[in-house]
């Protein structure tokens, strides 16, 4: 739920901040450090509780460019068993796990509207893993939408708790600070540029560790500048060798991005960890197949989510950097985010009937093209045909060119049926970034389906789309 008004509140969604237990004598503990060691290994199941709440203003902009605030709420509840396929301690190190969700819902509301999300029956399993610092998930069976993946993707999740521990021997009252990647990777950030976090001891209870954390973080979230104000409370278990409860009071002042609206919220959440009895005759939550399937996923694949829009007449998989901004009745825009960076914008567009049919040439498509492109267009660097997946025929034709002395590359699909219609897929991308690009647009293409749709009223359209856009897709480098 970070998208949009589901953008900015599910990744601060949280519930109440656990006070420390009193602390209880013990004179062998106090006397001695505290080895804060993570012991995670393949294999280990947990159950996990994870309730949050958030209530802040959302920042957006009014059709006169004026800054409004809106009130906004959320409240959410996710439940599910855990099983570890890989972890490691170093923050820039890709972990995964499978989990199945016994329950994951939130309600969403603001002054103006209200909604509530959950996870499908057939979207309860699911392969989770931390890949450049962000949690991504996707369906075991079927692909997840942004609205479910969002869902659950909140802060401080079970993959990236463990690696706050120091992994040394600690005393009561000795503070440790956070490596900056770590403290990312916990609060959802693209960047953290200053982090001033650290934790303390502060007691023993019940044979668990009682630490404090408090600092903040400034850094980039979705694009945006974000300042963070965090305190938390967590227990560690010696015997199980990780963190068995984390409780998170979280203050945001997110600025308005490319992709995103701003934000100035409070927000809390809780964890509750149960680690799973360990022994040989423990039965897994998950069949020897499901585990084998979670583990050969690859990055791509965990990274990638769906849009479904029979209303639109399509559906298409796409790597989840790519995020809505739009969706006017027969369009769809998206913008890529790398590295906190928008570096290209893409529209996706269902065309009037007749826009397209066998007749129509790579040719045709190419002249289209020059066409709405204008004195912009330099020279195209490839057009090419071929047929998709789905038994499609696609048009490709990438011009290169400029606005305000910005080199840009304009790359224009067709994909096109005779019984279903057509839609036209147009990516704007600045030249400088096309490295970092790295043909983003080609799953959204390849996997795109035609479905049928009702007939409605249209303008007549071009086979290239809209005019694009003469904004540059980048910008400069922080």
């Amino acid at each position: 739920m970070r998208r949009h008004f589901l953008t900015a509140t599910a990744k601060l969604l949280s519930i109440a901040l656990i006070a420390p237990a009193p602390l209880i004598a013990h004179s062998a503990v106090a006397r001695a450090g505290h080895l804060l060691e993570p012991r995670l290994q393949p294999g280990d199941e947990a159950e996990v509780e994870i309730t949050l709440e958030m209530g802040g203003k959302l920042i957006v902009a009014d059709a006169q460019g004026k800054e409004v605030r809106l009130p906004v709420s959320a409240v959410g509840k996710l439940e599910f068993h855990q099983q570890l396929l890989s972890w490691d301690l170093a923050a820039t190190n890709s972990v995964r796990d499978v989990r199945r969700y016994h329950s994951a819902a939130a309600t969403l509301k603001s002054d103006a509207a209200g909604a509530e999300r959950k996870l499908d029956s057939n979207s309860t399993t699911v392969v989770a893993a931390i890949l450049d610092g962000r949690l991504m998930a996707n369906g075991l069976d079927a692909p997840l939408t942004r609205e479910q993946a969002d869902l659950i993707d909140t802060m401080a999740d079970p993959l990236t708790l463990d690696r706050l521990l120091p992994n040394r021997e600690v005393e009561k009252g000795e503070k440790w600070s956070h490596d900056k990647e770590a403290i990312a990777s916990l609060l959802g950030m693209d960047h953290v540029a200053a982090c001033t976090a650290e934790s303390e001891i502060t007691g023993v209870s019940n044979g668990q560790v009682q630490i404090r954390m408090a600092g903040t973080a400034d850094g980039v979230i979705d694009g945006a500048a974000t300042e963070l104000e965090l305190q938390a409370a967590y227990l560690y278990h010696p015997g199980e060798g990780r963190i068995t409860k984390f409780n998170l009071a979280v203050r945001e002042e997110r600025k308005p991005g490319e992709a995103s609206p701003g934000l100035d919220a409070t927000a809390k959440l809780s964890i509750h960890v149960q680690p799973s009895t360990r022994g040989a005759s423990s039965e897994s939550e998950f069949s020897v197949e499901d585990l084998n399937r979670a583990a050969s996923f690859s990055e791509a694949e965990v990274r990638q989510l769906a849009i479904d829009a029979p209303q639109r007449g399509f559906r298409f998989r796409h790597d989840n950097a790519w995020i809505v901004t739009a969706e006017p009745r027969d369009l769809l825009s998206l913008r890529l985010l790398k590295g906190g960076e928008m570096i290209a914008h893409c529209n996706v567009s269902a065309l009037p009937s007749g826009s397209a049919d066998q007749s129509t040439t790579l040719a045709d498509f190419e002249r289209d093209v020059r066409h709405s492109l204008g004195e912009k267009a330099e020279q195209v660097a490839a057009a090419k045909e071929w047929t998709t997946s789905a038994g499609h025929r696609c048009f490709g034709v990438f011009v290169d060119g400029k606005v305000d002395d910005a080199a840009i590359q304009w790359r224009y699909y067709l994909v096109s049926d005779d019984s279903l219609g057509a839609t036209s897929v147009s990516v704007t991308v600045e030249q400088t970034w096309l490295a970092d690009f790295a043909d983003a647009d080609r799953l959204i293409v390849d996997s795109l389906e035609l479905l049928p749709r009702a007939a409605t009223p249209a303008e007549p359209a071009s086979t290239a789309s809209s005019k694009p856009s003469g904004r540059r897709a980048g910008k400069t480098r922080r």
